[in-house]
Formats: structure tokens, C-alpha cells, sequence
């Protein structure tokens, strides 16, 4: 519509100016049936000046429509290529993450494991000091010799006896020549497996002779 508009001011202009060159009178049209001369009157040059004015007013709105479409164009590509991208961006980094994912697992298994073994560390070495104070005790105090007679089971007792070897008679064996187990040097202990006490006596007495310089002192019975 602007350009119609345009056109036909155009064409008024050009018949004004063919009027003013009729009559001297610049703007001042003629009267056209009897003093205008319609047959020598420039029709080609109006319809020209037309074109060139409608070819004028459309042509920068064509150019200017064509490059906002190829703007739109290279805007909807790269977005796209955005997009696609960051899709290919996502499926490679995907990997990454479940890697990521189980080496944290295993991080945290690993760290339990650890942990654990830190515990059962604590605890052996709280055993080992334990025992070691025991060693350190059973250094400082005499060694206690334990004699185990008879074989336990069935309506069999245990019964608890304490042992000696007469001191005269392991000198007297030592200024003879005779051998002497140090062992007597020190506590000696007898547990004799029996029905009953006198038969825990008499097993003690065959392994441990009075004769012999042996004295055996029964307690209670074990069980």
C-alpha cells in the first residue's frame, strides 16, 4: 500500500509538472480537456519513473527479508549444531560417569575393608600385649612342671596332687654319682585321672614312688 501510494504521488507530481510547462505556473494544473496536450504528454517516462520508484521501495525490502532469512537460518544451523553437540557432549561424558560411579564404590569398599582390618589389627595387637605381659609375669616367677596321670573319660575323676623329691635322698643320690631331674628343683603338679581317690593314690604312688624319695600330697578332686 505505501508504494501504491508512492506511485501515485509520483504520476500527480509528473502531470503538475506537465501542467506548470502548459500555463507558466508552477503547481497550477490545466484545464485538461481544452488546454492540455494529452497526445504529447511523456507516458513513457511517468510509467518509468513509476517502475523505478516501486523497484526503489521493494528491492532493500526484498534484500532485507532475504538476509533476515538466511540470519534465521544460521541461527536455527548453529543452535542445532548446539544441540547435536551437547547431545555428543553428554554421551561422552556418560562413560566417564558411570566409571566415575563404580570406582567410587569400590573407593568405599576398599575404605570399609580398611577399616575393618584396622579393627582386627587393634584387636591382635591388644592379644599380643596381653600375652606378652603374661611371658614377662611367667619370667619373673619359678616354672610349675604339670604331670598328667591316668586317661580321662567315662566315670573317670580328676584328682589334683602336689609332688616332691626329697631333698636327703637327692643329695645323697647326687654325691653317688646319680643323675637328678632339675624339674624337682622346682613346683611339680599331678592331676591322676581315677574312679576314685584311693585308686588316684595308688597310680600316683606306681608313677611316684615313697621309695623312691617321691612325697605326693592329694587335694580335692578336680570334677
Amino acid at each position: 500500500m505505501p508504494i501504491l501510494l508512492r506511485s501515485f504521488g509520483t504520476l500527480l507530481a509528473a502531470c503538475m509538472a506537465a501542467g506548470a510547462g502548459a500555463t507558466g505556473v508552477p503547481g497550477q494544473a490545466p484545464a485538461f480537456a481544452a488546454e492540455f496536450d494529452w497526445a504529447g504528454f511523456d507516458w513513457d517516462g511517468v510509467v518509468m519513473e513509476v517502475v523505478r520508484t516501486i523497484l526503489d521501495s521493494a528491492v532493500p525490502l526484498v534484500a532485507a527479508l532475504a538476509m533476515l532469512c538466511h540470519l534465521c537460518w544460521v541461527g536455527i544451523r548453529r543452535s542445532w549444531e548446539r544441540v547435536a553437540g551437547l547431545d555428543r557432549l553428554r554421551q561422552s561424558v556418560r562413560p566417564l560417569k558411570e566409571r566415575q560411579r563404580a570406582e567410587t564404590e569400590a573407593l568405599a569398599d576398599i575404605a570399609c575393608r580398611l577399616e575393618e582390618a584396622r579393627g582386627r589389627l587393634t584387636a591382635a595387637e591388644l592379644r599380643i600385649s596381653h600375652l606378652q605381659r603374661q611371658i614377662d609375669t611367667l619370667d619373673k616367677e619359678p616354672p610349675v612342671f604339670l604331670h598328667v596321670l591316668g586317661t580321662p573319660g567315662g566315670n573317670r575323676r580328676g584328682f589334683k596332687a602336689e609332688a616332691k623329691f626329697d631333698t636327703v635322698v637327692a643329695a645323697a643320690a647326687r654325691a653317688a654319682g646319680k643323675p637328678v631331674n632339675p624339674a624337682w628343683r622346682y613346683g611339680n603338679r599331678i592331676v591322676v585321672h581315677a574312679l576314685d581317690m584311693a585308686s588316684a593314690r595308688r597310680e600316683a604312688d606306681h608313677v611316684f614312688p615313697q621309695k623312691g624319695g617321691y612325697q605326693v600330697f592329694f587335694h580335692a578332686a578336680v570334677h
